[in-house]
């Protein structure tokens, strides 16, 4: 069985590592918080969730990621 892996946030450490994680072997699903970083993914390999919660519910493993960005904050 591969090992799953959810990855939240798509930033510029998140993103490297995502993608790191796929090279490696692992399956990976992502989300972030805007929709372009993972309009990317599908031809990468990568798979999207709808959301935080759909991301967890069919990974073994989360992965957040986050900023100081102040837009977090707002949400």
């Amino acid at each position: 069985m591969t090992p799953q892996v959810g990855f939240v946030g798509l930033g510029i450490m998140g993103k490297p590592m995502a993608h790191n994680l796929h090279r490696a072997g692992f399956s990976v699903m992502v989300w972030n918080r805007s929709r372009q970083p993972m309009d990317e993914l599908p031809a990468e390999g990568l798979h999207s969730a709808e959301s935080p919660p759909a991301l967890c519910i069919r990974q073994t493993r989360a992965h957040p990621r986050s900023t100081d960005d102040p837009q977090r904050y707002l949400r």
